[in-house]
C-alpha cells in the first residue's frame, strides 16, 4: 500500500534484494505485526515501481500472505467513490505483468487461476459486516463518498501515470460485466507474488468516478482524488484490521505450492542465475530440492 498506511509505520528496515535495497516498514494491524511495502516512497510512477524488489523482499522475510491496497477509479454502475472492492481477477490491454523470469536462465509458466486468494477474500467478506458502521462514521464528513463493499470484481490494469479516456473505458466495460475498477498497480504484484508462492488478494479503494457515463467527468488529482484517499484508506485499514484477525492459523492456500506445478529442474540454469540473481537462485534451489 501507500497513502493512508505509511503514517502508521512504527519502524523500518532495509532488505537487500537482487533488485536493490528495499525499505520495509512494520505496523501493527489485526493484532499482529505486519510488513508494509510502500510503492511510491521514491515518487516512482506506477509502471516504474520496483515490484520485483518488493515481492522478493517479502519472500526473503518469510511472508506467506499479502494484501495489495490501491486507489482506483470507477468502471461499474454499482461501484461508487468510497466503495472497497476485493479483487478477484485482473484484465489489461497495454502492459504485461512483470515476472521473475525476465532475465533469462529460466522458464516459468505460473498458473494464475484463481488470480487472487479466495481464502483472503473470504475473511474480508466476513469482516465487512463488523466494520461497516465504523466506515459510515468515518465518511460522515465526506459527502462525496458512499459506503459499500464488493466481495469480488475485475481490476483493469492500465499503463499510467495518466488517467484513462472515455472511449477506452467504454471499450473496457464492453469486455465484461464484472469489471469493477480501473487502476495502475496491482496486476504485477499479484503475478510476482504467485511466482514467489505468496497468497495475494487486491483490495481496491474507489476514489473517483473516472469517466463513468453521466457521473462527474472532471478528475482533478489534487482536489478530488487526494481528498478521497485518506478516508478510503482509513476504511481499508479498518477492514483489514478486522480481516487479519480472522485469517485461520495455519493458513493454507494454493499459491503456497504454485512453483511445484510451474518450475521444472531442466528449465532452470541455477549456475548462471546465481551469477546475476543470487537470492532468486537460492529461493528456486530450495523449491527444486
Amino acid at each position: 500500500g501507500g497513502t493512508g498506511f505509511s503514517d502508521k509505520i512504527r519502524e523500518t528496515q532495509d532488505v537487500g534484494t537482487d533488485y536493490g535495497i528495499i525499505q520495509v516498514g512494520t505496523l501493527e494491524i489485526g493484532g499482529t505485526n505486519a510488513y508494509l511495502f510502500t510503492r511510491h516512497s521514491q515518487l516512482d510512477v506506477p509502471h516504474r515501481v520496483n515490484y520485483r524488489g518488493n515481492i522478493q523482499a517479502a519472500k526473503l522475510l518469510g511472508v506467506r500472505m499479502m494484501y495489495g491496497i490501491s486507489a482506483a477509479g470507477r468502471l461499474h454502475a454499482d461501484v461508487l467513490p468510497g466503495h472497497l472492492v476485493a479483487v478477484s481477477d485482473f484484465d489489461w490491454d497495454d502492459i504485461a505483468p512483470e515476472t521473475f523470469a525476465e532475465d533469462g536462465n529460466m522458464l516459468l509458466h505460473i498458473s494464475m487461476n484463481p488470480s487472487c486468494s479466495e481464502g483472503l477474500r473470504k475473511v474480508l467478506h466476513d469482516a465487512w459486516k463488523e466494520v461497516k458502521e465504523q466506515v459510515q462514521e468515518r465518511y460522515s464528513d465526506a459527502s462525496q463518498l458512499a459506503v459499500g463493499y464488493h466481495q469480488d470484481g475485475v481490476y483493469f490494469n492500465i499503463h499510467g501515470p495518466g488517467f484513462s479516456t472515455v472511449a477506452r473505458e467504454e471499450a473496457i466495460r464492453r469486455k465484461g460485466n464484472n469489471h469493477k475498477v480501473i487502476g495502475q498497480t496491482l496486476h504485477s504484484e499479484a503475478y510476482l507474488a504467485r511466482e514467489m508462492q505468496i497468497a495475494y488478494t487486491g483490495l481496491a479503494m474507489c476514489v473517483d468516478h473516472s469517466n463513468y457515463p453521466n457521473a462527474p467527468q472532471h478528475v482533478n488529482h489534487g482536489e478530488v482524488v487526494m481528498q478521497a484517499v485518506p478516508a478510503t484508506a482509513d476504511a481499508a485499514y479498518m477492514l483489514l484490521d478486522a480481516a487479519i484477525r480472522k485469517i485461520p492459523n495455519p493458513f493454507d492456500d494454493p499459491a503456497h505450492t504454485a512453483l511445484q506445478h510451474a518450475l521444472l529442474p531442466e528449465q532452470v540454469h541455477l549456475g548462471r542465475l546465481n551469477e546475476v540473481r543470487p537470492r532468486l537462485a537460492e529461493i528456486l534451489r530450495r523449491e527444486l530440492l
